[in-house]
This record gives C-alpha cells, sequence and structure tokens, in this order.
C-alpha cells in the first residue's frame, strides 16, 4: 500500500499512469457547492459531466463557473440535461438545453447528455409512456440538439431503462449508472452493445469537492476521451475503408441504395470531425469535364451523410460536408471520386442518392428528411399534430426564394390530387443556411374519417425553385386518425401493452389508481372484433389474424386511450 503522506507526489504521478488506461472522471451539479477544479484535475479526474438545465425553466446556478473553472483547470468538461418527459415536449427541452448550454458544445468539449431518469421517487417515467412513447421522446430530444448543434449527444440512464428504451437509440453512446463501486464493465447494457462512461459511484471522495460526489470511468484510453471531446469516434478508429463492392453511380441518375447491416470501418473523416458510426455504402462517380461537384441522399431513415474522397481513403475527403450532402469545386474531367454515405447514428437505412456532375455551377436541388410526428402516431379528428422536419439545399445560389415545405393528409405515401392539404412553413435557405429545420403544429379537418393514412412533406411545394431533380422532395409518415373517439393522452401514458408485436396473449397493465371500464380491439376501419367489460389485465389474441389492430381502452370519466399492437 502507497503512503501517501510520504511520498504524494508519486501517488499523483501513479493516478495518471492508472488513468492513462482508464480515464476517470466526475459528474457534478450545484449540490457540490465551489469546486477546486485545479485540485481535482490534481487528483487524476480528467473529465467531468456538469448539469446546465433541467426541464424548460431550470438553469443550475453553478453551471457556467463549472465549465470555465473546470476547462481553464485542464479537465474535459460536458454538459448534461436532466430530462422531465413528465412535464415537457422534449423539443421544448432541447431548445432550453441549447440556449444554455451552446457555448460549451463542439471541439475542445465532451458530448451533451440527456440524462434520463425517474424525476423523483414518486415519478415513473414508465408509468407515464410506453417503450415507444419514451423512445420518441428520447430521439427527438437528441435529434433536435443534433441538429442544433452538430454534435451528437450521449444518453446518462440506468440497466432499468436501457431495457426498457428500444433497441433504435443504441446508436447513441450509453453512459450508465451502476454504482456498484468498481471499475469493471457494467452487467446491465440492455438494449445496447457497448458503453461510452459508467458511473460508478454515488459517494466519491475527491479533493477540491465538499462531500460526495459521483464517480465515472471512460470506456477506452486517453486518446480516444480526447477524440471524443473533439468530435471523433472515441472508440479506436479505423480507417480502412472497403472500396471492393463500390456501386459506379451515373451523372443526373437518380440511383436507390439498399438497407446495410453490414459493421463500420470508418468512424470520422478527414473533411470534419464528426462521429460516423456506420455502415459504410460505397459509390464511385466519373465526371466527364471539369467543374463542380455535388452530391445529395435523401428518402432515408435516421442520419446518413455524405463524403467525396478523391481516392479509397477517408483522409482524401475534399471539398464541403453539410448534413446529407457535400459538393467539391474544381473536380477533373476523368477522375473517379469515391463517395461514401455514412452514418453518424448507425443507421443502416435505404436511401436515395444523386450526383449532380461538372458543369460549371451546381444545379439547384432541396430535400427533405428525418420527418417526425412528435405528439405520437394517432389523432382524433379535429385536432391538431406537432411536426418536424429537416430541409436540405444542394446547390452554390446565394439568392434562393424563400420555400416552402407543403403537408398533406394522404391515403399513401404518393402525393396527388386526392391528398387533403395541412399547411405549410415558409423558410430561407440558400448556399449559407444549408440546412432548415422545420416545425409545424397542424390540424386534422374533423371531417376526415376513421382509418390510417400518412402525412406528407413536401419541399418546395409551391415549385419556387427549378430543381435538377424532384424525386426527392417527398418524405412520409404513418398516423393514425379516430373518429368520435376523444384520447386521453395522459390516461394513455398511464396503460403499458406487452409484448407488442404479440402472438398470443397481450398483457395489459396500468399505473396506480387507473380504472379501466371496458377493453376492445378494433381493426384499422374502426370495426370491433373483440370487447371485454370485465378487465383481466390480459387478452387472448391468438385467434386474430396477422396485422396491425388498435387497442381502445375507456375508463372512468368517458376518458379513453387508443394503443396500436401488431399481431404476428
Amino acid at each position: 500500500m502507497i503512503n501517501k503522506k510520504i511520498i504524494p507526489g508519486l501517488f499523483i504521478l501513479l493516478s495518471f499512469v492508472l488513468n492513462a488506461q482508464q480515464p476517470q472522471g466526475v459528474d457534478v451539479s450545484h449540490h457540490q457547492g465551489n469546486i477546486n477544479w485545479s485540485a481535482v484535475y490534481a487528483s487524476g479526474k480528467v473529465f467531468a459531466f456538469v448539469k446546465a438545465t433541467e426541464g424548460v425553466t431550470y438553469n443550475d446556478p453553478m453551471f457556467v463557473s463549472n465549465m470555465v473553472n473546470g476547462h481553464n483547470a485542464g479537465v474535459l468538461m460536458g454538459a448534461y440535461h436532466f430530462a422531465r418527459p413528465d412535464n415537457n415536449s422534449a423539443v421544448d427541452e432541447a431548445r432550453h438545453f441549447v440556449q444554455v448550454a451552446r457555448s460549451y458544445i463542439g471541439a475542445g468539449w465532451l458530448p451533451p447528455v440527456l440524462d434520463l431518469e425517474d424525476p423523483n421517487s414518486s415519478t415513473d417515467l414508465q408509468d407515464l409512456y410506453t417503450s415507444q412513447q419514451l423512445t420518441e421522446w428520447v430521439r427527438t430530444w437528441l435529434q433536435v440538439v443534433e441538429d442544433s448543434t452538430g454534435v451528437k449527444p450521449i444518453i446518462y440512464t440506468n440497466g432499468r431503462y436501457t431495457n426498457y428504451l428500444q433497441s433504435s437509440l443504441n446508436s447513441y453512446g450509453l453512459w450508465i449508472a451502476e454504482p456498484d463501486g468498481n471499475t469493471n464493465p457494467p452487467d446491465n447494457l440492455g438494449h445496447w452493445t457497448t458503453w461510452l462512461f459508467k458511473q460508478f459511484s454515488w459517494t466519491g471522495n475527491v479533493p477540491g469537492i465538499n462531500g460526495d460526489v459521483d464517480l465515472d470511468v471512460f470506456n477506452g484510453t486517453s486518446d480516444q476521451l480526447n477524440d471524443l471531446a473533439q468530435g471523433g469516434g472515441g472508440g479506436g478508429n479505423t480507417v480502412t475503408l472497403d472500396c471492393s463492392s463500390a456501386v459506379a453511380l451515373q451523372c443526373g441518375d437518380l440511383y436507390h441504395g439498399g438497407p446495410s447491416t453490414d459493421s463500420s470501418r470508418v468512424y470520422s473523416y478527414a473533411c470534419n470531425g464528426w462521429t460516423e458510426t456506420g455502415p459504410e455504402r460505397v459509390h464511385t462517380v466519373t465526371p466527364s469535364q471539369d467543374g463542380n461537384l455535388a452530391v445529395t441522399v435523401s428518402g432515408f431513415t435516421g442520419d446518413l451523410d455524405v463524403y467525396i474522397l478523391t481516392d479509397c481513403d477517408p483522409a482524401s475527403c475534399s471539398g464541403t460536408v453539410n448534413s446529407s450532402s457535400a459538393y467539391l469545386t474544381n473536380a477533373q474531367a476523368g477522375h473517379t471520386y469515391y463517395v461514401v454515405v455514412d452514418a453518424d447514428d448507425g443507421s443502416g437505412s435505404a436511401y436515395d442518392i444523386f450526383v449532380h456532375c461538372p458543369s460549371g455551377t451546381i444545379p439547384d436541388d432541396i430535400s427533405l428528411n428525418n420527418a417526425l410526428i412528435t405528439s405520437g402516431d394517432t389523432v382524433e379528428a379535429g385536432n391538431t399534430i406537432n411536426t418536424y422536419v429537416k430541409q436540405y439545399y444542394a446547390g452554390t445560389s446565394t439568392n434562393v426564394p424563400d420555400v416552402k415545405v407543403g403537408y398533406y393528409l394522404s391515403s399513401d405515401c404518393t402525393q396527388d390530387a386526392s391528398d387533403t392539404y395541412l399547411g405549410n412553413s415558409t423558410s430561407s435557405i440558400n448556399a449559407n443556411q444549408r440546412t432548415e429545420v422545420e416545425t409545424e403544429t397542424l390540424t386534422i379537418p374533423s371531417s376526415i374519417a376513421q382509418g390510417q393514412y400518412y402525412v406528407l412533406f413536401v419541399a418546395d411545394y409551391m415549385n419556387d425553385v427549378t430543381e435538377s431533380s424532384e424525386d426527392n422532395n417527398v418524405v412520409c409518415v404513418p398516423l393514425y386518425v379516430t373518429n368520435g373517439v376523444a384520447v386521453d393522452e395522459v390516461f394513455k401514458r398511464r396503460i403499458k401493452i406487452y409484448p407488442n408485436p404479440v402472438s398470443t396473449r397481450l398483457n395489459i397493465t396500468t399505473s396506480e389508481g387507473v380504472e379501466v371500464k371496458s377493453v376492445e380491439i378494433v381493426d384499422l376501419t374502426g370495426k370491433v372484433i373483440m370487447r371485454s367489460d370485465r378487465f383481466t389485465g390480459q387478452m387472448d389474441v391468438s385467434r386474430l389474424k396477422t396485422g396491425i389492430y388498435l387497442l381502445k381502452i375507456t375508463g372512468t370519466h368517458g376518458r379513453k386511450a387508443l394503443i396500436r399492437f401488431i399481431k404476428e
């Protein structure tokens, strides 16, 4: 055992050697009071996460001083937001966090964090949200923050929620709370396959901090931690790009790329410091004349980016990269360029890709992606929905007219004269502002019949811009419209069903105090298939045909909930 009083310098030196292999840090808020960050750093704690905000109104009074003083002491600092899904929308909370913490997000800072846990002892988020609903809340917060800052956030949560949240979120880095007192790998990753940080103690004792403090460990080396703070992959970048199956693209043609489940090989490119967790899809293009080369990807889910490489090497990334588009000036005729579609959220989604080959200028092109209905996938006719979509511009013009995103209710994903117009939003978008986020509240007409529909998001629906391709202007999101059923969203969040999809028996659980009077299963035309006036917590659905159904639950005072499920 080392005697610290006799050889304190040797103790600090050994601490740094150990932390070079497995960096350790702390997470703090105003509860820790004034912190001596120089003493914290000298003790070997090399990173820290600091509470910035909670909900939509609270700002931690020590946030700015902690971030500035910790950074000046040499500690890698990051900001976190304490989520309150019980009170607020994800969009509002994300905007509040970004407004407060924006100056401390980006190169030189650790990624922003969403702290997801039960907000207090009397509130259980699993009683308020189904797994799908809570996953969508989290996804929306993460997406809005990333769109606003250009930095992909990470999720802090515990083993209970790594299992409750759906696997579609596991492309986001995980900071897991498992206070078992050691830095061994966590035991309960749930739907995640790896982790970035582990909070291994809630009662740590660190010089420079009065009282107990949370202790954390990073799953990697010091170099990888520094890489994470600079916007890199933080997990051992591999720079070998597999170009053996590259698909050739033809100038002016829209190519449809299929989905992929391949693992990632490249985590970052020389053009920027974005984290790209793959999988990569590689293409080639050979322009026939000198000039400007531009590429746009659209028609995907998740968050795909595209890169232009002068050869098969991520270090040769050239030109300007924007979200889902890239362009290169002075491309050379006859040279084969590699075009890589990569994802910073692990999405293996299918996609469309369009190449504008040299012609002196880059033709205008507007596209939409990441369309969401943030208010849920069910609405009563006559009520409103909240929407979110990202709009992209590829081209070099600085005087593009204001363009409008149009919204329609459709029976399918194809825009035609039978669609119902819902509204539009207007934005200025040009070479200096290539990405716009549109949020709208839209009213579903009360005359709409009950059934399954799609909300169409249509870029430049007034045709104000002459585009090189109109094929990437429409995205659609499913929406089920009810008629005459007043859905109580608060009541709905207090009910959970599982499993979903289901093959034989559907389990229904309610939070304490919820009284169920009747349960019905209806098909997408509104026809009642099954009904029970005696609530037992289960329904035998083994005789249902394969398909999508609605569970209609009626409670006291006429409160109703509709929950979609899939019969396998």
